[in-house]
């Protein structure tokens, strides 16, 4: 009697602390984020979207050795950066590689690559809109 009350209380035990660690892992998983998921698909936009998207170009962000950055509005209200990739010489299939490797990045210090458009000679990635600025702004800004 006493060795079946020995293992049911070594059963209840060994249930109770695997109970435990899965909500301690939830919730650890919950707080930095990992539930969130995995991978969003990568839009493909085309160029009239994108022309729309940021009112035909007007709102620049910025620029860098690769092309224009401008504001746009998504239709389900969310603001996006729209890189407008200037003087790129590689071919589609890297180009397309590239995008596959950068919508696979996902960390709490990048911004997300939302999509890209690849019409004619446009190359363009849209990004999530940092309304704070880069980093660099504020890294290296002017005094």
């Amino acid at each position: 009697m006493k060795s079946i009350r020995r293992m049911v209380v070594s059963v209840v035990i060994a249930i109770v602390l695997s109970a435990t660690i899965a909500l301690i892992l939830i919730f650890v998983r919950k707080r930095h984020g990992a539930s969130k998921s995995p991978e969003r698909p990568l839009v493909s936009y085309s160029y009239s979207d994108l022309q729309r998207i940021t009112k035909n170009f007007t709102e620049k962000l910025g620029d860098g050795c690769f092309g224009l950055v401008f504001k746009g509005l998504l239709s389900d209200s969310d603001f996006v950066a729209v890189k407008r990739l200037e003087g790129v010489r590689q071919g589609e299939k890297e180009f397309r590689n590239e995008l596959r490797m950068l919508g696979r990045i996902q960390h709490v210090n990048l911004v997300h690559l939302r999509g890209f458009c690849c019409e004619g000679t446009e190359r363009m990635l849209v990004y999530d809109y940092m309304p704070k600025g880069s980093l660099d702004s504020h890294l290296f800004q002017k005094f």
